[in-house]
């Protein structure tokens, strides 16, 4: 009987750790509902981290990656390019959620983060201090990317932080 309950026991503190959020996530329009970034997020080192590694033109079509970045971030440290930019940093379990940091990498202004996988979907979460913004990231599915596009390999990554 005591097997039984600290099984169950076991299971249900599972349940309530954070579900993953590594992997490819877009980030779309409000308004058209097309494709404006693609963002992976990867694990280095027990922290998580979220990269960008494509941008979309209004129709829906990749302008630049991070192979081939163009544009860049001028308001961020740097100025690093957009794609290849890690804008989510030092992201750690927190219960249901990871809290870290992230930037705007059009302002160049770093928040704090917190976001979490909701129904399949991504919730990120910039704050600062008890105000915050949610925004929803999509998991990319197939057709997403262009047919000649190959996705990065994510163990690969090492994070650049700003």
């Amino acid at each position: 009987m005591k097997i039984i309950s600290l099984l169950t026991m076991l299971i249900f503190c599972c349940a309530l750790n954070a579900q993953n959020v590594e992997g490819f996530w877009k980030r779309a329009s409000a308004k058209t509902g097309n494709t404006q970034c693609v963002i992976s997020i990867y694990k280095y080192q027990d922290k998580y981290y979220g990269r960008i590694i494509g941008t979309f033109d209004a129709d829906g079509k990749m302008k630049e990656n991070l192979y081939a970045p163009e544009d860049r971030a001028e308001k961020v440290s740097g100025s690093p390019y957009y794609c290849g930019m890690d804008l989510l940093w030092d992201l750690q379990e927190s219960g249901s959620k990871y809290r870290g940091k992230i930037i705007d990498p059009r302002s160049g202004k770093i928040y704090d983060a917190v976001i979490w996988n909701k129904d399949g979907n991504l919730i990120v979460r910039g704050e600062l201090f008890f105000l915050g913004k949610n925004e929803v990231w999509y998991p990319l599915e197939d057709g997403d990317l262009p047919e000649d596009f190959e996705a990065p390999d994510l163990t690969q990554f090492i994070p650049v932080t700003h």
